[in-house]
């Protein structure tokens, strides 16, 4: 095989659409308020797993 070690910790985000069954190109109000709540906490993950900090 790729002789790889496997991840110790994946982490996942989500941001859950209320209506998924019409779609755009443009996101609902709902959704451009949670982009940047889900940015920092994918910015604090990658700080701690890669950092070391524990913010």
């Amino acid at each position: 095989m790729l002789s790889l070690s496997m991840l110790q910790k994946i982490a996942i985000f989500a941001v859950e659409g209320k209506d998924v069954t019409n779609f755009s190109e443009k996101c609902t109000p709902e959704v451009e308020r949670a982009i940047p709540k889900v940015v920092k906490m994918v910015l604090c993950e990658l700080g701690k797993q890669f950092l070391g900090t524990k913010t």
